[in-house]
Parts: C-alpha cells; sequence; structure tokens
C-alpha cells in the first residue's frame, strides 16, 4: 500500500503546485478588488440636488406642465412646480395652478379659481383668478364672502317673510 501511495506524492504535488499557480497569478487582482472594494472616495462629492430649466418668463416653461419661472434657492429664475420643487421626470408632483399662474383652462386652476383672460398683463393671456363670490386669501379662494351673502339674503327673505305676515294679520 505504501508503493500505491508514493506513486501518487507526484500527481499530488503537481496538483497543488498548478492550484498554487492560479491563486498565485489571479491574487494581484483579487487583492486590487477586495482593497479597492468598500474604500471611501477620496474626494468628498456633494449630493446632486435637481434644479429645474433656468428661464427668463413664462414662455420658457409652457412645454413642462404645471411649471412657473419662479426664483429657485440659488437665486436664479428656474421652471418650478407650485410647491417651488423642479419637476421629476418632467412632471411636477402638484397638478393644480396658483391663482396668478398662467393656465389654459379652468380644471387646471386651485379650487374655487376659474382660467380667465386678463388684458392687463397681455393680450390673450389666461391666468387662475377666484371665481365669482369667492375672495383671495393667502393665495387661495375663500368662499367666505358667499356664505356670507347666502346668509343675508337668508335673513331679508325671513324678515320679508315675517313683515309680509304681520300686514296679513294686521
Amino acid at each position: 500500500k505504501s508503493a500505491h501511495l508514493t506513486m501518487w506524492y507526484p500527481v499530488a504535488l503537481l496538483g497543488a503546485a498548478f492550484l498554487l499557480q492560479v491563486v498565485a497569478e489571479d491574487s494581484p487582482h483579487r487583492t486590487k478588488r477586495l482593497t479597492t472594494f468598500g474604500k471611501s472616495p477620496t474626494a468628498e462629492t456633494e449630493p446632486k440636488i435637481p434644479r429645474g430649466k433656468e428661464c427668463r418668463g413664462e414662455e420658457d416653461c409652457a412645454a413642462l406642465e404645471f411649471t412657473t419661472c419662479k426664483v429657485d434657492t440659488d437665486h436664479k429664475t428656474r421652471c418650478l412646480c407650485n410647491d417651488f420643487k423642479p419637476p421629476i421626470n418632467g412632471e411636477c408632483a402638484t397638478k393644480k395652478r396658483e391663482l396668478h399662474q398662467n393656465c389654459n383652462y379652468d380644471h387646471e386652476c386651485i379650487q374655487g379659481a376659474e382660467c380667465v383672460v386678463n388684458n392687463t398683463i397681455k393680450a390673450n393671456e389666461k391666468r387662475c383668478y377666484c371665481r365669482f363670490g369667492y375672495e383671495e386669501e393667502d393665495n387661495a379662494c375663500n368662499s367666505g364672502y358667499t356664505a356670507g351673502v347666502v346668509f343675508s339674503l337668508v335673513l331679508l327673505t325671513s324678515l320679508a317673510l315675517i313683515t309680509t305676515e304681520a300686514f296679513l294679520v294686521a
């Protein structure tokens, strides 16, 4: 049996030498991979803040729906959404136009507002303004005026009915 084992020693040694050669040849690449993986970059990189497209006026933002030309935090004018954030993949998270913003249709405006032509700014330019009966308050259309008018009408009608009834009884 010992003669049988000694015959396999050269084969085992050749196999071990082959494996060592493979590992030795690959080790610089492997070492490089292991030492570079997980290292932090030498120069600190700031996270990129997405910015909107720079603009000079509303016409520059016409292609980006629900954006207007506003001053950004870097003091440059950009096409920004109503929430002052840049559009993501060309779309705004908020889909309604605020008061005094350019529009094409009523459904684009915030609640209580409509899209109307205002010739005092530019001919044929439409903007969102509060509907009749709504008051502009904190950049929103407040229906408090309408509620006050309705309450006054109900009160006047009630007084008229009471007065008429008093004349009929007398």
